[in-house]
């Protein structure tokens, strides 16, 4: 059996590094109204599901809806959409 070789365009796409994004993602919301969670990717990597109450990278879940996740630190407010559902 002989080795498959990979193109150089492959190659290079499938190591490039800024396809994925850096910092937190939300990656969905579920859960009921009374009791809602969020799926997130931290910076390391690594998934977590989170809720009202819990801290993330320093900052305080204040609270979870149909697209976003609310965080505070201090008197700063932070949102943090679902890829696709920013609005301006």
């Amino acid at each position: 059996m002989t080795p498959l070789q990979t193109s150089p365009k492959v190659a290079g796409l499938a190591t490039e590094t800024t396809v994925i994004p850096r910092g937190l993602i939300l990656l969905g919301v579920f859960g009921t109204n009374e009791k809602p969670r969020a799926l997130i990717r931290l910076t390391s990597g690594r998934t977590r599901t989170i809720m009202p109450g819990d801290f993330v990278s320093g900052r305080l879940v204040a609270g979870i809806d149909e697209t976003s996740v609310h965080l505070a630190r201090g008197d700063t407010l932070y949102r943090l959409s679902m890829p696709g559902t920013e609005t301006n």
